[in-house]
Formats: C-alpha cells, sequence, structure tokens
C-alpha cells in the first residue's frame, strides 16, 4: 500500500462518521534519516520528502483538516539552514492542496 492510499483510508473513516473535523501532527522524525537529520530520534527506513508531501496533501485534502502542527525538528542539528529551507518548502507544497 502507498503513503497516499495508506493516509485516505482514516481521511474517508472521518469523512462517513460524526468527526467535525482533525488535525494533522507532523513529527519530522517520521523522515528517513537521510532526508531529515536535524531531530533527535532518527529513522532509517522512513518517509522521503516525495511521500510526506503526497501523505500531506491527502490528509490536508479533505475539508474536514482543521489544522497542521509540525514538530520534533530541532534546527541546532541543522546548523546551514538548508535542511529547514527544504523541509519547509516541503511543507508549503504539501499545503497547496488546500
Amino acid at each position: 500500500m502507498g503513503v497516499a492510499e495508506a493516509a485516505g483510508h482514516p481521511v474517508a473513516s472521518f469523512e462517513r462518521s460524526w468527526l467535525d473535523g482533525f488535525w494533522v501532527d507532523v513529527d519530522a522524525d517520521v523522515l528517513d534519516d537521510e532526508v531529515m537529520p536535524a531531530v533527535d530520534s532518527l529513522q532509517p527506513g522512513g518517509l522521503s520528502r516525495d511521500e510526506l508531501i503526497e501523505m500531506l496533501r491527502v490528509l490536508l485534502g479533505s475539508e474536514l483538516a482543521v489544522g497542521m502542527e509540525v514538530t520534533i525538528f530541532d534546527p541546532e542539528l541543522a546548523p546551514d539552514s538548508t535542511i529547514a529551507a527544504t523541509f519547509a518548502d516541503d511543507l508549503v507544497s504539501a499545503l497547496r492542496a488546500r
């Protein structure tokens, strides 16, 4: 199962339920450690940047998505700001689903 399908299952369930909305929590450490070394808990085999964007587009594309929070990113572990800028660009790309 790909990330879009995996994200689509809970969204479909939410849309069939009594929920008024849901919140998306993005922990930066869900990304593969090659992509996101600026976290305190590295994840070999985590999501790629494209997978993160794809997943977030599905989640945020739902009218029930009411907010998003981004956590775990540690700027002290990314002193040249390239990683932060790339991560921010990916989040903006995902938000374009709205």
